[in-house]
């Protein structure tokens, strides 16, 4: 450690030499090789499942005004009963 170096990655590279170079491409390489692996292990699925196509779902303002008249409605209510 040098107490005046500022730490950056100019400073790592500094530091390191081609080493920090060799550990970046090692790393990559690893994370290929762990990729392959991957899509060798699981293959993708013989049987295609049925798309289900969701039911509508009403949006608008109109729904914030219904839901405000109910909740006024209960409020209303509450307070009678």
């Amino acid at each position: 450690y040098h107490p005046g170096r500022i730490r950056c990655p100019m400073a790592a590279k500094a530091d390191f030499g081609w080493g920090l170079g060799w550990l970046i491409l090692i790393a990559q390489a690893g994370i290929a090789a762990w990729g392959l692996w991957r899509m060798r292990r699981r293959a993708a699925p013989t049987e295609k499942e049925n798309f289900l196509i969701m039911p509508q779902q009403p949006v608008s303002t109109q729904l914030v005004a219904a839901a405000e008249e109910a909740a006024i409605e209960r409020k209303e209510a509450a307070a009678a009963t």
